[in-house]
């Protein structure tokens, strides 16, 4: 774990988002668990990214030429940041490039998989880093214990914008999302609540019998019959 928040601090300072440094620590986790001596491959690959051949050769000419040690940590990433620039364009931009979401996250975990680290099964292992980059990100973004707030609390916050949006929203708050979405949907949208209750209850009446059937129902309900019956449907599993 303290290799890992070294080169999670030392993606920060190269100027790097959360979603780019979560995609590369889980490449760097399942080459190397984070071990910059680590050798692999019946003793072919090297460091954290797991180098081998000439791009192995090429690390330790880049590192005796700055007299550290091929098993530093720092020159490493600086190698892999050169490697990416020169030799990766286009993961290169990516990194550098993406809005810094937990799909971004997801997505510079695959490409890296695939086009710089390049294991064998390079489809399945892109999608398992891709999983597990998002499960970093949610370790790096949700320092909230959801335990001490009420849901209304934590819609609160959902409007100022501390639990993100989308999928990153429902990862944060986890088995509260629904409810705690709801609040928030209330309070920023009051008259669509309300009216979203009253057909529920509707639908409910509908169901009762109370608004008969057929022609009967739609004149009824007038200009609500196609929503509300909507409603009745999904309530009845139709």
């Amino acid at each position: 774990m303290i290799n890992r928040e070294k080169i999670y601090n030392y993606l920060v300072n190269k100027g790097l988002n959360k979603a780019s440094i979560c995609g590369i620590l889980s490449n760097i986790y399942y080459e190397s668990n984070y071990e910059p001596c680590a050798v692999g491959d019946n003793g072919t690959s090297f460091g954290l990214c797991q180098w081998r051949l000439t791009r192995r050769e090429k690390l330790n000419n880049y590192a005796n030429k700055r007299a550290v040690s091929n098993g530093d940590i720092s020159i490493q990433l600086d190698f892999m940041l050169d490697e990416l620039s020169h030799s990766f364009p286009v993961i290169n931009t990516l990194i550098f490039n993406n809005a810094g979401t937990i799909n971004d996250a997801y997505n510079v975990a695959d490409a890296f998989c695939k086009y710089y680290e390049i294991p064998a099964d390079k489809i399945n292992k892109g999608i398992e880093r891709g999983n597990y980059a998002r499960k970093l990100y949610m370790q790096y973004t949700n320092d909230i214990n959801l335990n001490k707030y009420t849901n209304k609390e934590l819609a609160t916050m959902v409007i100022e914008g501390k639990f993100g949006n989308g999928e990153e929203r429902r990862q944060k708050l986890g088995n509260r999302y629904n409810s705690v979405q709801k609040i928030v949907n209330e309070t920023l949208n009051p008259k669509k609540s309300a009216l979203t209750d009253d057909i529920n209850e509707l639908a409910n009446s509908v169901i009762r019998g109370d608004y008969g059937n057929g022609e009967e129902r739609r004149q009824k309900l007038g200009n609500l019959y196609s929503i509300v019956q909507k409603k009745v449907n999904e309530l009845l599993g139709k």
